[in-house]
């Protein structure tokens, strides 16, 4: 007979119970036939709106009681289970060192320190009693976005709640290799479907059943060997930038970064947040977009920072009111989330300006101003981002702005190529050497002198670049030689 069940009368073997809901007679339970609760169950007892066995006239109920009532129940209400220790399949799970297989016992190899698991990491002689609390040390490893202070402070800090679906994944791989509790356990559930992992606590920073989904699958085919360690690597970093970058993009990605150019929220797109990243560089956009049109990037955002990634919102290149609005719009949305959801604090890193900052001298997002149709050259965006990290260095550490080989064509000599009707001459004979050169007169000193001309204009600017290309180094023998003299011809 299954419960629930409300005790009526208790002595000391023995209770009085009877069914909760139904019309049965009370029966006597001894002690040893109950089950006392898991601590994973919330037994907190509910009241209820009616009191069993009053007696007299009903008092008068308030009107709105069934209104009130329904506005008042909380998700906290319905008991659920969360990560247990004793569960060999969840992240939680402490190895109690050996096992006791027929008469024999076994022991496992999981006390460990960090450094016998990744050589010359600092702070090595940490030590872990889960899958995730080494899958936690692994992920701020690899977050790629942070000072070396920020790293360290965030490893010896263990209230410090992250994790990365590579991290566990790698946490479990390793656990599987050392412990025999879970090689055991894996050979059990092979070819099963695992249900969801439970929530480790109320308020989760991340989606920990769909990192234990993606790290259960990176373990089955990534086990655990003398090298694994080297899959410790930085994560990368994916800048968000606003309309104006669209021809400067290859100077922001390296190795650890990548970059695209956002106009507007609606054209954030989900195939763009498929690998695991270390931080999420969003700068607002120069146009102003309501709460409603960020409903579905927010989105997108947010189901990011659930696999452990970092959001960090920063001030694009300023414009006009439009630009201090979409300011004011992203900074609510970062505080009404955090406000709502406060395990979020340490994943939602708001830098945007407030209004007494806006004339603030040497701020990043002063270097360069935002017109309509306007593309950022690489001096322009190099001199921006540099200022912007100069000014967040104490939160962030990124990869400089870099030129692009091909940008500079002031120095750049293309190779001589003769005409289609040079080609068809002997040239064995031809010794190219300094005599047989000459450099024809540049083409911005072709210009006729005398009377007035303009100057540092952009479109001669362009057309004596051009000149400059064209008019290159030319053999002395390619050009026409003038006639002979004839005798007794007088000048």
């Amino acid at each position: 007979m299954s419960g629930p069940f409300r005790v009526i009368e208790a002595s000391s073997n023995s209770a009085t119970v009877t069914l909760i809901g139904e019309n049965r007679e009370p029966c006597r339970v001894p002690f040893d036939q109950l089950v006392k609760v898991p601590k994973e169950i919330d037994d907190t007892p509910i009241k209820g709106l009616t009191a069993r066995g009053n007696r007299g006239r009903p008092k008068k109920g308030n009107k709105n009681l069934a209104k009130n009532t329904c506005a008042s129940i909380k998700f906290s209400t319905f008991r659920t289970s969360f990560s247990s220790t004793t569960d060999v399949h969840h992240a939680d799970w402490h190895c109690p060192g050996k096992l006791m297989c027929q008469g024999a016992e076994v022991e496992c190899s999981i006390d460990v320190a960090l450094k016998d698991i990744v050589p010359n990491v600092p702070f090595g002689d940490l030590k872990f009693s889960s899958p995730y609390e080494l899958s936690r040390l692994l992920s701020i490893l690899s977050q790629s976005h942070l000072p070396e202070s920020w790293r360290t402070a965030r490893m010896l800090d263990r209230s410090y709640d992250t994790t990365s679906p590579i991290g566990l994944g790698l946490a479990w791989s390793f656990y599987r290799r050392h412990c025999v509790h879970m090689t055991l356990a894996t050979v059990t559930d092979a070819g099963r479907v695992l249900p969801n992992h439970p929530s480790r606590g109320k308020c989760d920073p991340y989606n920990i059943a769909n990192i234990a989904d993606n790290a259960r699958k990176y373990a089955d085919t990534h086990p655990w060997t003398s090298s694994s360690w080297k899959e410790v690597k930085p994560r990368k970093n994916f800048i968000i930038l606003p309309t104006g970058f669209e021809r400067v993009l290859e100077g922001f990605k390296t190795e650890t970064q990548t970059a695209v150019v956002l106009k507007k929220p609606e054209d954030l797109k989900p195939e763009w947040f498929v690998e695991d990243f270390s931080s999420i560089i969003l700068f607002n956009p120069a146009e102003f977009a309501g709460t409603m049109r960020w409903r579905g990037a927010w989105t997108l955002l947010m189901q990011t920072i659930a696999r452990g990634t970092e959001l960090i919102v920063l001030a694009g290149p300023e414009n006009d009111r439009e630009w201090r609005r979409s300011v004011d719009m992203l900074r609510d949305l970062c505080e009404e989330t955090i406000a709502q959801r406060p395990s979020l604090q340490n994943h939602i890193r708001c830098l945007l300006p407030h209004r007494s900052q806006y004339e603030m001298i040497g701020a990043g997002f002063r270097t360069a101003t935002h017109e309509q149709g306007k593309l950022f050259t690489e001096s322009t965006s190099k001199r921006f981002w540099t200022s912007t990290m100069a000014q967040c260095s104490a939160f962030i550490s990124l990869a400089p702005f870099s030129r692009r080989p091909h940008g500079n064509t002031r120095n750049h000599v293309k190779a001589f190529k003769p005409a289609h009707s040079q080609q068809r001459q002997k040239v064995g004979t031809f010794t190219p050497t300094r005599q047989n050169y000459k450099k024809l007169v540049p083409f911005r000193e072709q210009r006729p002198k005398g009377g007035h001309t303009s100057r540092n204009t952009l479109k001669e600017a362009q057309i004596c670049r051009i000149g400059n290309q064209v008019y290159t180094l030319t053999p002395v023998h390619d050009h026409k030689k003038g006639a002979p003299r004839k005798a007794g011809r007088k000048f």
